[in-house]
C-alpha cells in the first residue's frame, strides 16, 4: 500500500527531491518500506518547471504527480491521504493558512510551519490523532 503525502509547492522543492532520493535509496536496501505517492496541489506560475524537474527523477519507490482539483474533489483527496504537508504561512501572520484548515477539517494529520503564536505549535498532527482516538 502506498503512503500518500500531499503538499504544496514552495521554496524548498530541492529539499523534497533530496528526501525522496534518500528514501528511494533506503527502499532498495529495505524492501518492506512502502512506496510513496506524493500529490502536489496547486497551479502556480512555476508548475511546469517543477513538473519537468520531477520527470527527470529516477525514483522507483517514489511517485510524484501534480493535481488541480475541483472544489468537490479536494476534500476527497485530503481524506484519502495519510499525511498532509503545508509549507504555507499566513499572509498576515495572525491566522492559519487555509491549506492547514482544509487538511485539519478532513482529519488529515498535518506537518506544517510552527504556529506556536496561537498555542498550536505542531498541534495539527497531535490534535488529529487525539480526535481519531476518541471515536
Amino acid at each position: 500500500m502506498s503512503v500518500f503525502v500531499l503538499f504544496v509547492l514552495r521554496t524548498i522543492f530541492k529539499l523534497w527531491c533530496f528526501a525522496f532520493s534518500e528514501y528511494d535509496k533506503t527502499c532498495a536496501a529495505e524492501s518492506q518500506l512502502p512506496p510513496i505517492l506524493c500529490i502536489i496541489t496547486g497551479k502556480g506560475p512555476q508548475k511546469a518547471m517543477y513538473e519537468r524537474k520531477i520527470a527527470n527523477q529516477k525514483w522507483s519507490k517514489v511517485r510524484v504527480c501534480t493535481a488541480w482539483l475541483d472544489i468537490a474533489d479536494y476534500p476527497l483527496l485530503l481524506g484519502a491521504a495519510d499525511l498532509g504537508v503545508s509549507l504555507h504561512t499566513s499572509s498576515s501572520g495572525l491566522d492559519l493558512p487555509m491549506k492547514v484548515v482544509d487538511m485539519y477539517g478532513c482529519r488529515l494529520p498535518v506537518c506544517a510551519v510552527d504556529f506556536s503564536w496561537c498555542g498550536l505549535g505542531w498541534w495539527c498532527e497531535e490534535e488529529t490523532k487525539r480526535e481519531r482516538d476518541r471515536e
